[in-house]
């Protein structure tokens, strides 16, 4: 598959970010926390330009030197960065990882468990410069206690295995990769991967020391289509008025461009809430993609639309705006994301990573990715609701 990603390259303003979201590997606790724009919450989870140009893209997800002859300088050194992080992982080369994560890095794997750059680094081996610290303190602990008694020796815990990137050294793996800046510090990069069921969103960062990998998520979709085939996200018997996201959400976005995207957002939303598609579309770009991890397959605008028109058609009660519990966001100038919690009214919880674009002086959304986080029992709301 061939993701479409036809956006102009324009000049980025440079934003600090916030350190925040933070979870427990064993998918015990899961807290995100930061200020000012960062909403605090703490949750159980394992979880434009006429002129558009082509997509640089590669048939392989890790090899630096397969990148597409219309890729520019900058989209090449963005698929060798992805490259070497990969393959960095598949060595276990703590130094290389610690040195292309962003310190903002979060990850969300394909069960929804979210991780920090400093909860991937804990499960990973010991840098050599680590190991050879440990090898001096073993050598001058043995060196003081020679002719002592053995001490007794305790069992050591047994580790936490060490996560791996979804997309491995895949020869079959399908790559786009755009960057939208122009390549100065503060420049943002989207690399998209796509091998069979799974989906993977890579967003980069460009630092002055160079490309950083900000966030990830993976989805790994149904074999077969759901029940029913329905819209995403849509819970069926569930009727209820949108207050929360359309008209109070938890969180207030800090930047002008963070608030112009997250309006849009609230404004599909709306659409979505009462199925006025007109609305809805209008939010969203042309060619934007859709991968939720309880579908089976990436919905289109037009897919989309579609489905919630036929389930209108139908007259299935449905609830199609899922209210936020927690939400971040980040200002690269023409392109935001929010990485936010979402709690249906009768199902599991999901994470969600969105991008914007800054067409024409308007935030449209191109990129939506839906991870439900599995590790924990479906809400029950739905119970508490009048029945309509």
């Amino acid at each position: 598959m061939k993701y479409p990603m036809k956006y102009p390259m324009k000049r980025f303003v440079t934003k600090s970010l916030a350190t925040g979201i933070l979870c427990c590997v064993c998918a015990a606790a899961v807290a995100m926390t930061s200020a000012p724009s960062v909403s605090a919450s703490s949750r159980n989870a394992k979880r434009a330009s006429p002129a558009a140009r082509p997509v640089a893209t590669s048939p392989v997800a890790t090899s630096p030197a397969a990148t597409s002859p219309a890729a520019t300088t900058e989209e090449q050194a963005l698929l060798q960065a992805n490259g070497g992080l990969v393959r960095a992982f598949e060595r276990d080369d703590t130094a290389t990882i610690e040195r292309l994560l962003d310190p903002d890095f979060t990850w969300i794997d394909p069960t929804g468990i979210i991780r920090s750059k400093e909860e991937v680094l804990l499960t990973l081996p010991p840098s050599a410069t680590s190991n050879s610290a440990s090898a001096t303190k073993s050598a001058a602990s043995a060196s003081t206690s020679a002719g002592a008694s053995a001490s007794v020796s305790t069992p050591k815990a047994a580790p936490v295995k060490a996560p791996k990137p979804e997309a491995g050294i895949w020869s079959d793996a399908k790559v786009a990769a755009h960057v939208y800046g122009n390549g100065t510090a503060g420049s943002a990069g989207v690399i998209l991967v796509a091998r069979g069921k799974t989906h993977i969103l890579r967003v980069w960062i460009k630092r002055p020391a160079g490309w950083r990998l900000l966030h990830i998520n993976e989805i790994t979709q149904l074999a077969q289509a759901p029940a029913g085939d329905a819209a995403v996200p849509s819970e069926a018997g569930v009727a209820t008025p949108c207050i929360n996201p359309c008209k109070s959400v938890p969180y207030t976005p800090p930047t002008p461009a963070e608030q112009a995207a997250f309006s849009s957002w609230q404004l599909m939303e709306t659409g979505s809430s009462v199925r006025d598609m007109d609305v809805w579309g209008a939010q969203v770009t042309d060619d934007c993609l859709i991968v939720d991890s309880a579908g089976s397959d990436p919905l289109t605008k037009t897919d989309r639309i579609a489905r919630t028109l036929k389930q209108k058609q139908a007259g299935v009660r449905t609830n199609e705006a899922v209210p936020l519990l927690q939400a971040r966001m980040f200002d690269f100038g023409d392109t935001v994301m929010m990485v936010s919690e979402h709690q249906p009214y009768g199902g599991k919880p999901y994470w969600a990573s969105r991008l914007w674009t800054n067409t024409n002086g308007r935030y449209q959304m191109f990129i939506s990715f839906h991870t439900t986080i599995e590790d924990v029992p479906s809400f029950a709301l739905a119970t508490q609701l009048p029945d309509k």
